[in-house]
């Protein structure tokens, strides 16, 4: 089960300026933070910029404490800077994009309850209030009476100090209205296959060791407003390149001496009530059978996201430092001729491989599984956006990463090492 909160109505934003209205998913659009951010709040946009704060506590902040801007909607830059409002009392929180095509995505928003008091107190220690995402120009609307603009304060925000903070008050009152229904354990189908590995006599038990292939087949739907966010690229192309794959191994009788698990999953980081923006936890897919935590070791986990950009002509390999498994990517990627990008950063999914945690075999020793996560070049482009129809797929780029991810699978299922 899953939790999220799913919109009733069109978000408001009235600037009550006498200018023109604005514009939802192109002015302004509900904010995808961690927390939810629904309601409705009006007063007078102050801007405030924050330095480095320092927490005194795990939840309590001596500069955050003496802020307060009940009756006012404040404007940040920054997410950051979001995020630290929670613990300040607001009538609404308008969050400066950085990038405007944010405003455009489709993303999960969430449905978890910021509300928080003191231990041993009913002193409320962070409050939900209306948030949204608003474009810069929007914002330069907001601010052109006092003579500033974006570029202005983000150059002043740069130069604050630790526990420092800046505001700017403007003469323009802002009108907020963010209203949704929080769905609370909404069924989360995951789709699992199993193939088992058989392993010859004497190959150290290689059929005892698992390789998870993940790709989400979740998309966003409609949005409040009626937009269609049909996902063909970013998951859709993850997805039938996985089955794919699966049904040439079964045609040509291919059969790896490593267990293989197939996931398509829904629900990607919202389970529980947790933030949108937080790592899938792979741990929940060996739970699918009965004994498979305690009979299979996680050799690798392969994470493919949309594979038929239109646009880039290479499949990109992140990776969380498995250098071989990134290896053996590279090498399959060149016998078929199809060109690779290494992208040399941390692998959102590995997080979820935290040392210490004994609740898994393979979660002993920290990131005991290596994690890679496989992409065409250019999906980000269209992902999540309403252009990503099937008209804007390459069935070339699909053709490609297919036949490169396919033989790097294969050598993953039969070779002693890699």
């Amino acid at each position: 089960h899953y939790t999220f909160l799913r919109l009733d109505e069109v978000p408001i934003l009235d600037l009550g300026d006498g200018g023109p209205p604005l514009t939802y998913r192109t002015d302004c659009a509900a904010y995808a933070g961690p927390d939810r951010g629904t309601g409705e709040g009006k007063g007078p946009v102050v801007w405030v910029g924050l330095g480095e704060v320092r927490q005194q506590s795990f939840t309590t902040s001596r500069t955050l404490d003496r802020l307060d801007f009940a009756g006012q909607v404040v404007m940040v830059l920054s997410d950051r800077e979001a995020a630290l409002m929670a613990a300040v009392p607001r009538a609404g929180l308008l969050v400066v994009a950085e990038d405007a095509g944010l405003l455009r995505k489709g993303l999960t928003l969430s449905g978890r309850d910021p509300y928080m008091e003191a231990w041993g107190s009913r002193r409320a220690l962070s409050t939900e209030a209306p948030t949204l995402w608003i474009s810069e120009a929007t914002a330069n609307r907001i601010l052109a009476p006092t003579g500033h603009t974006v570029a202005d304060l983000r150059q002043e925000a740069a130069s604050l100090a630790a526990e420092e903070v800046a505001r700017l008050e403007t003469p323009v009152t802002a009108h907020l209205r963010v209203v949704g229904t929080t769905e609370l354990k909404a069924p989360a189908r995951d789709i699992v296959a199993h193939l088992p590995g058989e392993a010859a006599r004497g190959e150290t038990k290689l059929d005892q060791e698992m390789i998870m292939v993940l790709a989400p087949y979740d998309g966003f739907g409609r949005d409040a407003n009626g937009t269609l966010y049909l996902g063909a690229n970013d998951p859709a192309s993850a997805v039938a390149l996985m089955l794919e794959v699966a049904r040439s191994w079964r045609a040509s009788g291919y059969q790896p001496k490593r267990t293989f698990l197939f996931v398509n999953y829904i629900g990607e980081g919202t389970e529980y009530g947790q933030a949108p923006d937080q790592p899938l936890d792979p741990a929940r897919f060996l739970e699918s059978r009965r004994g498979f935590k305690d009979t299979y070791t996680l050799k690798a986990i392969i994470h493919i996201r949309g594979v038929a950009s239109p646009a880039g002509d290479r499949l990109l390999i992140s990776t969380g430092g498995s250098m071989r498994l990134a290896s053996l990517l590279e090498q399959a990627a060149r016998r078929v001729g199809v060109r690779t990008h290494r992208v040399d950063e941390p692998v959102d999914l590995s997080k979820t491989f935290a040392s210490g945690d004994t609740t898994y075999r393979w979660r002993r020793t920290g990131q005991e599984a290596p994690t890679i996560v496989l992409e065409w070049e250019g999906r980000e482009a269209l992902s999540r956006l309403p252009e990503d129809t099937p008209d804007h797929l390459s069935e070339e780029h699909l053709r490609q990463a297919g036949q490169a991810i396919s033989l790097a699978l294969m050598a993953l299922g039969s070779l002693t090492t890699y």
